[in-house]
């Protein structure tokens, strides 16, 4: 799976680096560079020259592995040396990749810190670990490890995400929270399955970092639960009437969607149109800062029948997974299970038109696993997984073939026009 992303990287030429961090009851870290220039504190990996390029190793153990300050340092200092680019270094890497064996006991904590240091002044930077055990070595043996390294992560506008192997207890819901707050992807895998998982992590691009987002609501509503966005959920008390709501959603894929629940702030008065703005703040990947702003006339009904058939049953079953996946990781496990029977009753009512059942069964399709899980009390990796992918679903997920189609076009079109944006200004320069 590592080689094959590696030589995707190559083939599309792009200028980004790659680093390998192998753990165990040490660290080892692979960079590749010029075969006769030196890399401070590493040493040239013997035979590992291809064209010109060797992979520098450096070993990270003993007490250092317990040092958090000093594993970020070692990964800042080892970014600012001279590493060959992954469309020259890529088959120096591949070839190695090859020859390797598992070891020992699991340093993850200690990989995950260096890992960061080497990405955090680099915007738009993933990382993707991989483990089939649970961190026993250094740093990184509590949940708070993992959502500050998350945090960080998100502030600095890069992106983790967790790779488990089905079969092994790999601790999800403490190293997973790094990837759910960071806006990452987070999964237990069959080890056979793993190529096209790390796949799906390379077709996910990263769109923009360091997002804000505001919504500036009337007098008219307030919201019942805060902003929620399929990175995390965070419990906030209603607002009231005529309130801002801000949050900070870090780095942003093109999966990434989020959602509003706003109510009436007063049942009997009932407007004829509701005003919604929001801004998004971001940078953009070549590190310029942008604001857009959007504003919506929403109109509003009495009439169940026309509210019913104008109904969007993808961005209804969206919340309602994305908060019902965020109650149960909150321990609020019944309160989940309430919510999500209560919202398959509503989407059933609302499911009238073709496109409007096909979503609906989407959900129920999707919602299956994790009904069970909560009915079952389940606990552990196999529970965690169910909702970190439920909390990280995305609108496209839900839609129904005629709208998907629609989707996908505009997306693509998206990206490409970005694409093509970096690559004329990476020209002038």
């Amino acid at each position: 799976a590592v080689d094959l992303h590696i030589q995707r990287l190559q083939k599309k030429g792009t200028t980004q680096k790659v680093v390998l961090i192998l753990f165990e009851a040490t660290l080892e870290i692979l960079v590749a560079g010029p075969e006769n220039e030196s890399i401070e504190d590493t040493k040239v990996v013997p035979e590992s020259s291809i064209d010109g390029v060797a992979l520098h190793s450096m070993n990270v153990s003993g007490s250092e592995l317990y040092q958090l300050e000093r594993l970020v340092a070692i990964g800042s200092n080892l970014a600012k040396s001279n590493m060959a680019r992954v469309d020259t270094s890529g088959n120096t890497f591949s070839n190695h990749v090859r020859k390797l064996v598992t070891k020992g006991a699991t340093a993850l904590g200690p990989a995950l810190a260096v890992a960061y240091g080497i990405a955090k002044d680099v915007p738009g930077s993933e990382i993707i670990a991989c483990t089939d055990g649970c961190a026993n070595e250094g740093v990184g043996k509590d949940r708070t490890f993992y959502e500050k390294l998350g945090r960080d992560a998100s502030e600095s506008g890069i992106v983790v995400n967790v790779l488990g192997i089905d079969g092994s207890d790999v601790q999800l819901d403490f190293i997973g929270a790094a990837a759910d707050i960071s806006g990452g992807t987070v999964n237990i895998v069959n080890p056979m399955e793993l190529v096209r998982q790390v796949r799906t992590i390379s077709q996910e691009p990263i769109v923009a970092t360091n997002v804000e987002t505001r919504v500036f609501l009337p007098e008219t509503v307030v919201a019942s639960s805060g902003l929620l966005t399929c990175a995390e959920v965070i419990p906030e008390p209603a607002l009231k009437s005529g309130g801002v709501i801000s949050r900070k959603l870090g780095t942003v894929t093109v999966e990434k969607d989020l959602t509003l629940d706003i109510q009436l702030a007063n049942p009997k008065s009932v407007p004829d149109t509701i005003p919604l703005q929001m801004e998004v703040e971001y940078t953009d990947l070549q590190g310029e800062r942008h604001i857009r702003v959007f504003t919506h006339l929403l109109e509003v009904t009495k009439k169940r029948e026309e509210a019913t058939e104008r109904a969007d049953v993808s961005v209804v079953a969206l919340h309602i997974l994305h908060t019902v996946a965020g109650l149960a990781l909150r321990g609020k496990k019944t309160e989940a299970r309430t919510l999500l029977f209560m919202g398959r009753r509503l989407l059933m009512q609302l499911a009238v038109t073709d496109n409007q059942q096909e979503e609906y069964s989407y959900f129920v399709s999707l919602s299956e696993d994790l009904d069970t899980g909560l009915r079952a009390q389940r606990t552990g990796d196999a529970l965690s997984k169910i909702l970190f992918n439920t909390k990280g679903l995305s609108q496209s997920k839900l839609l129904c073939g005629e709208r998907k189609v629609e989707l996908v076009e505009r997306r693509k079109v998206a990206v490409e026009m970005q694409e093509k944006v970096g690559k004329n200004i990476e020209a002038l320069y």
